[in-house]
């Protein structure tokens, strides 16, 4: 069974590799894609390239995506969107494109708000399991980090031809970081409860009219109300209104 994980990266490359071994421990389960989502920092890229070249020592087979974002950090609203858009995009690739049956995330690689809103993606658009992983140990692991900073920053300016030789130069350093002993990691498993998609369907199809008459939504009058207490739509006396967030939001799906 094919079966993709995605995962925003930060400035701990671990976190990525520690989700892929966990994973392809789950029985009958094989991670055959990863998609690793980096910022334009520069650090985030080097523990990109860095990540990148773990997996590819360890699961050569595996086929690793990545799908960096056009900005260093995610500073408004608006780059937030960006982002699930992005997630909601990939989703969909692994599924259409490349063929997977399973598509998981990994909220353990990023700040507090990307992991609330790759949840939230999760459960919008169907994923099939969102995992985070914690190191208890986590102050060992920036030690590590810290120690072999240079030799990441090498690995990440070398020419790209080049970073294979260089990782397996130091790679008892490089694996003794990136794939700490499994026993010594704790996983948690959050529930992603899916939207049903005819649900779905009909909330999307109001956010990108931005207006449609109230008995042509069919959704219940309640839940519109909800959504008006969100702030996602406006509900007036015979049509429901998207609002400028709630046409924000409804882009994750273009």
């Amino acid at each position: 069974m094919k079966t993709a994980l995605i995962a925003p990266i930060g400035t701990s490359a671990p976190v990525i590799t520690e989700m892929a071994q966990y994973l392809n421990g789950m029985e009958g389960l094989f991670l055959t894609d990863m998609v690793i989502i980096p910022t334009q920092n520069e650090y985030v890229k080097a523990h990109t390239s860095l990540a990148k070249e773990a997996l590819r020592s360890k699961y050569p087979k595996m086929r690793i995506h990545i799908r960096p974002l056009p900005f260093e950090d995610i500073n408004s609203t608006e780059d937030n969107i960006e982002f699930m858009r992005m997630v909601a995009r990939v989703i969909s690739e692994e599924r259409s494109e490349y063929k997977c049956e399973k598509v998981y995330l990994s909220i353990a690689g990023g700040r507090k708000d990307v992991c609330t809103s790759l949840a939230i993606v999760g459960q919008l658009i169907g994923a099939d399991g969102v995992f985070h992983v914690i190191y208890p140990s986590l102050g060992n692991i920036n030690i590590g980090l810290e120690r072999i900073k240079d030799k990441i920053l090498e690995l990440h300016y070398a020419p790209s031809n080049q970073r294979e030789e260089i990782y397996l130069k130091y790679r008892e350093l490089f694996d003794t970081v990136m794939f700490p002993p499994i026993e010594e990691l704790n996983y948690i498993h959050i529930p992603c409860i899916p939207y049903p998609r005819e649900y779905m369907g009909k909330l999307v199809a109001i956010l990108l009219s931005k207006s449609m008459p109230l008995d042509k939504t069919g959704i219940l009058q309640q839940d519109l109300k909800r959504l008006e207490r969100a702030g996602i739509v406006t509900l007036l006396k015979d049509r429901v209104v998207a609002t400028e967030f709630g046409s924000m939001v409804g882009g994750i799906w273009r």
